[in-house]
């Protein structure tokens, strides 16, 4: 197996063992379960950080380490995946009866878990996983013993670990129990009030007759002074009005003296308070949102100091950057809790909160390896502004303006564009000339898929790594070894010759992955990444690690299991050789959903290590979603990425806030716009728009009114960090590689300008800074579930008119009275024979390979509207009579009047209908005729047809079809249809 240098990050790190002895130490792992034969305990030691111990998925598990001989250790690192113990214990045994507790925390967490404890000698340690963090079982990547006095954690690629400090002893050459107070506290700090207990350090406030004061407080500080760098700690704030929490640099009183906070009020445990203070001058802070209340679990805040700046952090999340007003003094590094007689600020306080506690897990002070000068010069890096956020480079902030494909030739065959012959085959003269064309037309930024001569100038651009490959198997299967490593491989040869490139803002790990399955978008319910992870063979990795996620989702209970899938299944091992399975429930939906997160988790854990390995000091920007992803996706994303990527093409111009406050909201990371369009019938390409994102207007006018209208509005977003336009020609006429064949191009493909969206540029990307400077929509403090799509029970339109509705059928099935519009993706193999006998209807089909299909059928009822709808106002449900194949699938689509393709500028139905779409749960056959009932409040919005912007509600007064869908890849079969009925 290929084996890593020493390289460590927040979740991955692999190490060596060193032995101090010239015989190196044999070492021997054991656990208590393994969740998989491929996840034992031998990883933990075997220095891969992509191969990892896993348990089952119980509490009170453990790992054992054996030493051949008796060993010194003075601490170690514990690496957890995702699946953590919050609460664990290290013990040490010379005979393997007598064991000791060396270390004990109920406040595990994801990544690095540093242990220091006095140097002991031991034969054999034992990790106790005590209580489990997740759902999931216990997982470490490595575990690192530390067999040298005083060894130390990591060093970035321009910060050094200067101080570490994990609060197991008080080490009084480093730090000092303060015994002071100041006039705007109302209690005087007592040595007694600071308690190391447990590998953290409480600083308790405590009502009791302290000297001078009525309440006491704790105060724990260095002893020397500390000047630029990277200041961390994990901690846990107090509860109650009055009393403040915090972590801090201060230089002792002088004039003026230097201060740069993280102060958070028990009066409100959900913000945080940053603060900069350069004395005669009036404290500046800023406070932000942190979505969680930090009274109730540690969590990391930090702080990055230089000369002309400071950014602030909240568990590796950018929060807010001040670029005035820097300390420039070395300070002390400080932590206390106290009361502030200012009411106004701090809140009157409350007695029933006393005695009052502060908690601290780790403070750590790296040290900058380069120096702190130059270590912002040339670096372009997000920043917040506590209302907006930028990218800055050299001090001055910017929301990006970017052009995708800004290359000198298409790279297609036929009539093309190429345009390097001009420039006598010089890439360098053409790379001078494009770029000087497109400052012209305010552009920023080179985006993806641009040639390297224009990046080599070292103008602002980003690159695309595809780190897991293109296409639909991408995500499969992200458990295996060989798919880790064939990711770092691609990391290596991709990321590591272009870092620290002048101009690179970062890398997307990929583009439009499949999240759904084998697209980037909705498509085939029947393909999603669950139902692809079920047909794996049962010695996958991935087979494994699904099947004991169900088994713990389901609390190992093949009854609750049963109750949400149509599959007759008696035991969960029943699920290892390759298998469908049916929902038959919004919470089986949901659990499909949720798998796609997992296999979320440990894609982008994997890609954040890459990108960091091989170019830490660069963005990781995403993996440009299209369009959306699953909700569960979208917050894995959040947590591991710099910045939100997204394709976002909107055929009128128009976006929505509410999708996009929402994709803030799940991740508190700042959206960067990475493909959008406009493309013109009139182009002088000769480009038909037929195939490509359907972005489609008449004229170059329209296109240019698109660009002004939708990149105004992205501009006003403070999360929006900048826009992508796809792309910088138009493509060949005769069809590029995949056949698209649109206006997309600022130039033709004979090198002409489109003067009229040019000028739009140009209008828009001047002024976009001081649009964005000025917005005044508010940052998202929540997400907003009403609002998003997914898993989501609609609303019915009531009947009002206090009316009772009739039972009425459908569709008469005769040749001559029934409408049906066949469909179906017919290249995969599908196919349908509709026969019509005895008033029944008899459908003959093959699912074929592909995405599925089926047949719109037009109601019959009388009276229609005059667009052919029927109002069916006050039903409650669908039945539908009929035998259908054995164990084969349908569901029940609805279509309002007004329903169409996505991304139509209009969806205008008959009364009010707004051209939703929505669909039913699959049914199963059982061969014999019997009653599907479709409760219509069990449908859900559609994603891949109808209006996405309409009003949640079944317009059941204007429902234009009916239709029956069956999925792909499941096999020839038959349904007859006696009748369909529309019932109260």
């Amino acid at each position: 197996m290929k084996k890593f240098i020493h390289y460590t990050l927040l979740i991955f790190l692999c190490a060596t063992v060193f032995a101090a002895n010239p015989k190196p130490i044999q070492i021997t792992a054991h656990s208590s379960s393994q969740e998989s034969s491929t996840c034992g305990p031998e990883n933990v030691i075997d220095g891969d950080f992509l191969t990892r111990w896993g348990s089952g998925f119980e509490d009170n598990q453990w790992l054992e380490l054996i030493f051949d001989r008796p060993t010194i250790i003075y601490g170690l690192e514990i690496i957890w995946e995702r699946a953590y113990a919050k609460e664990f214990s290290v013990s040490v045994s010379l005979d393997k009866k007598n064991w000791k507790t060396v270390y004990k925390t109920k406040y595990g967490h994801v990544g690095l878990n540093d242990i220091y404890f006095p140097g002991i000698s031991t034969r054999y340690l034992r990790i106790n996983a005590i209580k489990r963090g997740t759902e999931w079982g216990n997982s470490i990547y490595e575990v690192i013993m530390k067999l040298k006095k005083g060894q130390k954690s990591f060093t970035y690629k321009h910060w050094k670990l200067e101080l570490e400090e994990n609060f197991d002893t008080f080490n009084s050459d480093v730090w000092e129990k303060a015994t002071h107070t100041f006039d705007l506290n109302m209690a005087r700090f007592n040595s007694a009030n600071v308690r190391l207990t447990n590998g953290t350090m409480q600083l308790w406030f405590t009502k009791q007759k302290c000297n001078d004061r009525d309440f006491a407080g704790g105060e724990y500080r260095t002893k020397k002074n500390f000047s630029y760098g990277k200041y961390v700690v994990r901690m846990k704030a107090a509860k109650g009005s009055g009393l403040i929490s915090s972590f801090f640099t201060y230089e002792d009183p002088g004039t003026p003296w230097h201060e740069i906070d993280v102060e958070i009020l028990g009066k409100d445990t959900k913000h945080v308070q940053f603060t900069r203070w350069i004395q005669p001058l009036q404290p500046h802070w800023n406070i932000a949102d942190l979505s969680f209340d930090s009274s109730k679990d540690f969590h990391e805040y930090s702080f990055e100091w230089l000369p002309d700046s400071i950014q602030w952090f909240v568990d590796g999340s950018p929060r807010f950057t001040a670029t005035d007003i820097i300390p420039q003094k070395p300070q002390k590094i400080m932590m206390n809790l106290w009361a502030a007689h200012w009411i106004e600020w701090a809140g009157k306080l409350d007695m029933n909160a006393l005695p009052a506690v502060a908690e601290y897990d780790y403070v750590k002070y790296y040290k900058p390896v380069t120096p702190a000068k130059q270590l912002a010069k040339n670096k372009i890096r997000v920043v917040n502004d506590g209302k907006r956020y930028w990218f800055e480079m050299n001090g001055k902030k910017f929301i990006s303006r970017g052009v995708n494909c800004v290359l000198p030739s298409d790279g297609s065959k036929g009539k093309k564009y190429d345009i390097l012959a001009k420039y006598g085959n010089d890439k360098k003269k053409w790379a001078a000339s494009a770029w000087k064309r497109l400052k012209k037309f305010g552009v920023t930024t080179v985006s993806g898929w641009s040639d390297d001569a224009v990046y080599s100038i070292g103008v602002p651009h980003t690159r695309v790594a595809w780190l897991g490959g293109g296409g639909k198997d991408s995500l499969i299967d992200v458990f295996e070894v060989e798919y880790a490593n064939n990711l770092f491989e691609d990391a290596r040869n991709t990321i590591q010759p272009r870092a620290g490139e002048p101009g690179l803002i970062g890398w997307f790990a990929n583009n439009e992955m499949p999240w759904y399955g084998e697209y980037g978008w909705p498509n085939d319910n029947s393909k999603t990444l669950f139902d692809r992870y079920l047909a794996l063979p049962d010695t996958a990795p991935g087979k494994q690690r699904l099947i004991n996620f169900l088994k713990n989702t389901y609390s190992n209970s093949i009854d609750s299991f049963s109750a949400d899938w149509y599959e007759p299944v008696k035991k969960f091992e029943d699920l290892l050789p390759p298998i469908r399975l049916t929902p038959k429930s919004l919470r089986a939906k949901k659990i499909k959903n949720d798998w796609t997160g997992v296999v979320a988790e440990r894609y982008f854990a994997l890609a954040r290590a890459a990108i960091r390995k091989y170019d830490p000091n660069s963005l990781f920007l995403g993996v440009r979603f299209a369009g959306n992803a699953p909700r569960a996706v979208i917050e894995v994303c959040g947590r591991y990425v710099d910045v939100l990527s997204l394709n976002y093409y909107r055929k009128d111009g128009v976006i929505s806030t509410k999708f996009l406050d929402n994709f803030y909201a799940l991740t508190k990371k700042p959206i960067l716009i990475t493909e959008f369009s406009f493309r013109a019938m009139e182009n002088a390409s000769g480009d038909a728009n037929s195939k490509g994102a359907d972005v489609t207007v008449q004229t170059q006018a329209d296109r240019a009114e698109g660009y002004r209208k939708y990149c105004t509005a992205m501009a006003k977003l403070p999360y929006i960090i900048g826009w992508d336009w796809f792309q910088y020609f138009d493509q060949p006429p005769g069809g590029r590689f995949d056949g698209e064949n649109s206006n997309y191009g600022i130039i033709s493909i004979d090198d002409v300008v489109y003067p009229e969206l040019s000028a739009a540029m140009l209008d828009v990307n001047s002024k976009a800074d001081e649009l964005h400077r000025l917005s005044t929509h508010p940052i998202p403090q929540s997400f907003d579930k009403e609002s998003w799509g997914e898993l989501r029970l609609v609303s019915v339109r009531k009947n009002k008119s206090g009316k009772k509705f009739q039972p009425c059928e459908w569709a008469v099935f005769t040749k001559e009275k029934c409408k049906v519009n066949q469909w179906g993706d017919r290249e995969s193999g599908y196919s349908d024979k509709i026969t019509f006998s005895s008033g029944n209807m008899k459908i003959d089909f093959d699912t074929g390979t592909g995405w599925g299909g089926g047949m719109d059928i037009q109601p019959n009822i009388s009276p229609l509207k005059s667009d052919g709808s029927a109002d069916i106002l006050g039903a409650e449900s669908i039945v539908i009579t009929a035998a259908l194949s054995k164990d084969l699938s349908v569901s029940l689509l609805l279509n309002e009047s007004g329903a169409a393709e996505v991304g139509e500028q209009y969806y205008g139905g008959q009364d009010g209908a707004d051209g939703e779409s929505y669909g039913s749960f699959q049914m199963r056959g059982t061969g014999t005729s019997q009653k599907y009932v479709f409760p219509l409040k069990t449908f859900q919005l559609r994603n891949s047809y109808g209006n996405q912007r309409g009003n949640n509600i079944i317009d059941l007064q204007s429902v234009k079809q009916l239709s029956l869908f069956f999925p792909g890849g499941q096999r020839k079969g038959r349904m007859e249809i006696e009748s369909i009925k529309i019932i109260p």
